[in-house]
């Protein structure tokens, strides 16, 4: 599997108890793949590892994952911050209006006017909708929710179109 042809799905941000489950942050739109999963790619600090998938479940807001030979706590917190990534064969199709998190990821974004604003270089959730962390040409870094009313376009890995509201650009100086 090379990593043109994998996707994140999402992150593991710590464990759950000492049988070494990890908790995962969602980066899809369809968390319910998780249930699906018999393999995942971890990607880490100069690391890649795959891991045969034993359970996933919902708790909350984040799953929780048991892979094999993750058996204890320390195992699982050794992959505390690992990205991870499913083949693209695995995922859903997605609909017209849909798109994956690690295509807004290096996106340069533009206004609505067609101006240049910066480049996606983060995104995370917080609980009402997505959050994409710009990064402007001057090093300013500013937020913009992926809500209907900003997120007007998306061409993925290429372009994304937002509308600027006034107290988007002014919050974040």
């Amino acid at each position: 599997m090379n990593l043109n042809n994998i996707r994140q799905i999402g992150k593991i941000f710590n464990s759950h108890g000492v049988k070494g489950e990890l908790k995962v942050a969602s980066y899809t739109s369809y968390p319910e793949i998780y249930a699906t999963l018999d393999q995942i790619t971890l990607i880490g600090k100069n690391t890649k590892k795959v891991y045969k998938v034993i359970n996933t479940r919902p708790v909350k807001d984040h799953w929780l994952f048991t892979l094999e030979g993750v058996e204890n706590m320390d195992q699982a917190k050794n992959l505390k911050d690992f990205d991870i990534y499913v083949s693209e064969v695995e995922l859903l199709p997605l609909a017209e209006d849909e798109f994956l998190i690690s295509d807004l990821i290096d996106a340069e974004v533009f206004s609505t006017e067609n101006k240049y604003l910066g480049k996606i270089i983060n995104y995370f959730d917080n609980s009402e909708h997505g959050i994409c962390e710009v990064k402007t040409e001057d090093g300013k870094i500013f937020l913009f929710p992926t809500t209907k009313e900003v997120l007007i376009d998306i061409e993925a890995n290429s372009k994304v179109v937002i509308k600027v509201l006034p107290e988007l650009l002014e919050l974040n100086d």
